[in-house]
């Protein structure tokens, strides 16, 4: 392989992160009209972003911050199957994604913004599990 092969292998990568995030961002617009009727369609989104998630190394900034802000989307706007399904395990990535990445203003701000969102649809309780993993800050 020379410059010019990795470069067009470059570029078509960026060409796929284009699209991942176009994904991210009309899922959200989707689940926040259809809320829940779009929760069917939801499977095969929720297991490609929460892998990206799954194991935060090796991960690009932008992968990440996509699947935090996918997850918020969902949580925030999604009927009570998927907030039921993706609510504890996103509290606690979002967590971790806080702690891993102290530096990055803008995935804190959505990890952030996702637990916010967690406590707000969380009946009497269900939250204070991860409340008590926030307290080490």
């Amino acid at each position: 392989m020379d410059e010019e092969d990795i470069e067009f292998f470059n570029e078509d990568i960026r060409k796929i992160d284009k699209i991942e995030n176009f994904v991210m961002e009309i899922g959200g617009v989707l689940v926040h009209v259809y809320k829940q009727a779009i929760s069917p369609a939801f499977q095969g989104l929720l297991h490609h972003f929460g892998t990206t998630l799954f194991s935060l190394q090796g991960k690009k900034d932008y992968e990440i911050l996509n699947a935090v802000c996918f997850f918020c989307d969902v949580i925030e706007y999604g009927g009570d199957d998927l907030f039921s399904v993706t609510a504890d395990k996103a509290g606690e990535k979002f967590i971790e994604c806080i702690q891993t990445f102290p530096e990055d203003r803008s995935l804190i701000q959505s990890a952030g913004y996702g637990l916010g969102a967690i406590a707000k649809r969380s009946p009497n309780g269900h939250f204070s599990h991860l409340a008590k993993t926030l307290q080490v800050f």
